[in-house]
């Protein structure tokens, strides 16, 4: 396939994408159905929580000698406190958020927003040599796919863009339409994804 040559993927659901600003902008929506079970577990998780807290405000002791005996119950669900936040943000980044590719003369950029996520880039466009698509399989209780889109720079440096991309429709559209906007040749990259 030479530069010109380009296969027509069709825009993949969840994403739309435009030439604007003096660039090409692609956005791509987070949600899942995964995100619905994450919320629904996190009420419950959050309910279970506001039960043991309520239970243990109720008790007391007359003659206040069981009160530090008490304490050590306050604080030991404080761990699943802090894992009841990241799960709930988690979800709610899920429902809200999308992640931004915008490719242009100077720059690449990423970004995800509304709601902050670690992984914003803005990579020079002089650096840029490569992109290409890596899957990772995941082996827990089941088999999980997912995707990610990669960047080489000209150094031979190795830059995960994105990850967890749900197929490899999206995580091909998005190199196959940066590499057509910014004119870079694609060749084969040792360890992508075909």
């Amino acid at each position: 396939m030479t530069s010109q040559e380009y296969l027509d993927l069709g825009l993949p659901e969840g994403m739309e994408m435009r030439n604007e600003n003096g660039g090409l902008e692609i956005r791509r929506k987070w949600f899942s159905l995964i995100n619905i079970f994450t919320a629904f577990f996190a009420i419950i998780w959050y309910g279970f929580l506001v039960m043991w807290y309520s239970i243990l405000s109720s008790i007391s002791f007359e003659d206040g000698s069981g009160q530090s005996f008490l304490l050590i119950f306050y604080l030991f669900p404080l761990i699943h406190v802090a894992v009841g936040i990241g799960l709930l943000y988690y979800s709610l980044c899920g429902f809200l958020n999308k992640t931004l590719i915008r490719a242009d003369w100077e720059n690449l950029t990423i970004k995800h927003y509304p709601l902050p996520w670690p992984g914003n880039k803005i990579i020079s466009r002089q650096d840029i040599k490569q992109l290409y698509v890596k899957q990772k399989v995941s082996q827990g209780r089941g088999t999980t796919t997912t995707y990610e889109v990669h960047l080489l720079t000209q150094s031979g440096r190795d830059i995960k863009l994105l990850s967890n991309l749900p197929n490899n429709e999206q995580a091909a559209f998005i190199e196959q339409e940066v590499e057509k906007y910014l004119q870079i040749h694609n060749i084969p990259v040792r360890g992508e994804y075909s």
